[in-house]
């Protein structure tokens, strides 16, 4: 391989892995599926492939855990607890007792070799030649220089069954029971606390020293012991009161760990929840253990968290998280309780219910390798595209491809809805990788990373676009190399150049045309006051030829009517000057007529909509209208008097003379009221009767409104009224 080591395929014999230093075995008996093996190999990632006979294929992942279980030579593989002397690691295994590692072979100290109990749950180291042992019946056990004594209700012990151990630095053992409480041994004397039966602590899971103040975590929460003085700390109601687990690190952070409210860190007086927890980790704090480069690590329910010291790139309490589970290679489930170890050899060492992890952390190294990224489909409107058709079909153009999607697709307008289903190659931890999008041509900035695998735009403009990926492995590592994929979206047709270009010369054209026609229009007026002028000069030239022949006649006659045609001259004379003086009278009339009708400042002042329509055939007129506003009420009306002209001027001069007398002086405002009035009016001042031959007056319309609650009143003579709704 690479890293210079033989990979051996054996006949029987499991894989030898080969290197500078020693030969490792790979067989059943840790977890191969078949020990007859036909080819095997290394990837890029340090992961070994192995294929059997009859067994498939195996994966090696190349991990820092190492597992120790019963296919081990650990029989109970429960830990408890951890100690390292000069030369060996004890653990206490439940149910088995102590187990002695040394230069990789193990030995076994239980009831059989004279171990008074084989449940130790806690183990404290005071020298390489000392150290106690706390047991589930039999109290404690002090083994010095391979000799053992036992401490226990005989010798003043208020229990026998001890959960915790903790050696401060005044050389203070405490002791922590199963039901009793907790206290402490120094130089042979026992001081046992005698807590508030109130708050009296079912089990006390473990002590930490911080500041020469002693921190106890137990089931009825955290007791601090302080100037000889014990008290409970105050932690938020809603983390309850079970504490699991504590740790006093050397930033001077109290680390407290519950049962299921999650994890407390202790800066000062007041205790911050540490928010690291996302939908995959637990609330259930087991153990929490710091390295000496400063790492912090969390044994949770469901796998292990690593916080590591950041400098530059700070979350919060500038940790970085990293967390392990089955599915990155942390080979158990769950953690137990306050049974995690470092070692002297640097190695941590963690008791699960799965057996016992041995996790070498320094041989971590971050690995930068990242997916191969790849379309795996696209779809429109979430139903996949069939390229081979809908190119047949003209919507989209591309050219061969080779892969399951084209490069460089072009979309008609209408395929703008898309969805990119992404794939991700990569033999490591598939499942952990992230990614982070945008669509260059619509978005500046790329999304956070996520796990989604599809990718969905709408409603996407025409335009060029490149959708371009950036993946961020398991280790957090994000690959400099962008993945790009190229589209364009097409204008619609309407938005193309020539059809703007088509609209402009319509529009060009329509006014041509309008013009054309309006100077036509305007042509054939002409022409036609221009014939209205010749038959008004010829009847002109036909009345002067009659005139001519009288004149003939009268000069035939000169004689006797000479006087006359004198008198004849003269009334010719006045009959033109009455015409004109009748003509400037008429215009005058007219200008009174327009005096008298009403302004409509009526209507502007209540904010109205109206339009009037008001074409005299005449100079003057004998339509009218009127308005009128008595209090909250608004009279309109609008007339049509008999006649036209000044018969017909006079009759509307008359009628809003009436109408002024009768609405704005009497006050009058019910339509009816107002035309009974108005026509009794016109007969009296027409002196018109019932056998009468004239039948001068008006046909009208008049409204009556009020304001305030918009009721209609209407009458009319001869006019009826058109309502109009929306």
């Amino acid at each position: 391989t690479n890293d210079r080591q033989l990979l051996i395929n054996t006949s029987g014999g499991g894989l030898q892995i080969l290197d500078e230093f020693n030969i490792t075995t790979i067989n059943q008996k840790n977890g191969m599926s078949n020990d007859i093996l036909l080819a095997s190999c290394k990837d890029k990632h340090g992961n070994i492939w192995i294929g059997s006979y009859g067994g498939g294929i195996s994966k090696i992942i190349n991990s820092p855990f190492v597992s120790y279980n019963e296919k081990s030579n650990l029989q109970g593989y429960i830990a408890k607890a951890f100690l390292t002397t000069e030369d060996h690691l004890l653990i206490s295994v439940s149910g088995q007792g102590l187990l002695t590692i040394k230069n990789d072979s193990v030995y076994q100290f239980s009831n059989k070799q004279g171990l008074p109990n084989n449940y130790i749950l806690a183990l404290q180291k005071i020298n390489n030649k000392e150290w106690w042992a706390a047991t589930s019946g039999n109290g404690i056990i002090h083994f010095v220089n391979g000799k053992l004594y036992q401490f226990s209700n005989f010798e003043g012990l208020p229990s026998n069954y001890i959960l915790s151990l903790y050696l401060d630095h005044k050389k203070r053992l405490w002791i922590g029971s199963y039901g009793y409480g907790f206290g402490y041994l120094k130089n042979d004397s026992l001081y046992w606390f005698n807590v508030s039966k109130n708050v009296r602590p079912s089990y006390v899971n473990q002590f930490t020293e911080l500041h020469d103040t002693i921190y106890i975590a137990t089931d009825e929460g955290l007791f601090r012991f302080f100037n000889q003085q014990l008290s409970l700390e105050k932690l938020p109601k809603e983390y309850g009161k079970n504490i699991k687990t504590i740790l006093a690190d050397t930033k001077g952070q109290l680390w407290v760990g519950t049962n299921s409210k999650g994890l407390l860190v202790k800066k000062g007086n007041n205790f911050i929840p540490f928010k690291y927890f996302d939908s995959k980790t637990t609330d259930h704090i087991e153990s929490l253990l710091e390295t000496p480069d400063g790492s912090i690590y969390i044994g949770l329910w469901n796998g292990l968290l690593r916080l590591t010291p950041q400098k530059t790139n700070v979350s919060f309490l500038n940790y970085h998280v990293k967390y392990y589970n089955s599915f990155n290679g942390f080979p158990a489930f769950n953690c137990l309780s306050n049974s995690i170890f470092y070692d002297n050899q640097g190695v941590i060492w963690i008791g699960t219910s799965q057996g016992i992890i041995c996790f070498k952390h320094k041989n971590l190294i971050q690995n930068i390798q990242t997916p191969v990224v790849s379309i795996r489909s696209i779809d429109f409107q979430y139903k996949a595209i069939d390229w081979d058709k809908e190119k047949r079909n003209g919507t989209i153009q591309f050219n061969n491809f080779t892969t399951k999607v084209p490069q460089n697709p072009i979309f008609e307008h209408n395929y703008n809805h898309l969805t990119f289903n992404i794939n991700l190659i990569y033999l490591h931890f598939p499942e952990l990788c992230k990614i982070s999008y945008r669509l260059k041509g619509l978005e500046k900035k790329f999304s956070p990373f996520t796990k989604q695998s599809k990718i969905t735009y709408s409603n996407l403009p025409p335009g060029n676009y490149c959708l371009e990926i950036k993946i961020m492995n398991e280790d957090q590592f994000v690959s400099d190399k962008i993945f790009q994929y190229h589209f364009t979206i097409l204008k619609p047709w309407w938005n193309e150049w020539w059809f703007y270009f088509l609209m402009i010369l319509m529009v060009i054209l329509s006014f041509f045309i309008f013009y054309k026609i309006r100077v036509a229009t305007l042509i054939k007026r002409q022409k036609y006051l221009e014939s209205e002028i010749e038959k008004a000069t010829f009847e002109i030239r036909a009345k002067n030829d009659e005139l001519n022949q009288q004149n003939i006649e009268i000069k035939n006659q000169r004689d006797e009517i000479e006087s006359q045609r004198n008198l004849l001259q003269e009334q010719k004379h006045e009959i033109e000057i009455t015409h004109n003086e009748l003509t400037s009278s008429i215009r005058y009339a007219q200008q009174i007529q327009e005096a008298i009708l009403p302004t409509l400042s009526i209507f502007d002042e209540l904010n109205l909509s109206y339009f009037v329509l008001f074409k005299p055939r005449d100079i003057v007129s004998g339509d009218f209208y009127w308005t009128a506003k008595i209090d909250n009420q608004l009279i309109v009306t609008v007339a049509d008097c008999t006649g036209h002209g000044v018969p017909g001027a006079f009759m509307s001069m008359l009628g809003i003379a009436f109408l002024k007398e009768i609405v704005q002086k009497e006050y009058i405002t019910q339509p009816d009221l107002i035309l009974k009035k108005m026509r009794k009016e016109i007969i009296r001042s027409l002196k018109q009767s019932n056998d009468s031959i004239h039948k001068d007056g008006m046909d009208i319309s008049l409204i009556s409104i009020n304001l305030n609650t918009l009721e209609l009143q209407f009458a009319g003579a001869n006019n009826p009224i058109y309502i109009i709704k929306k």
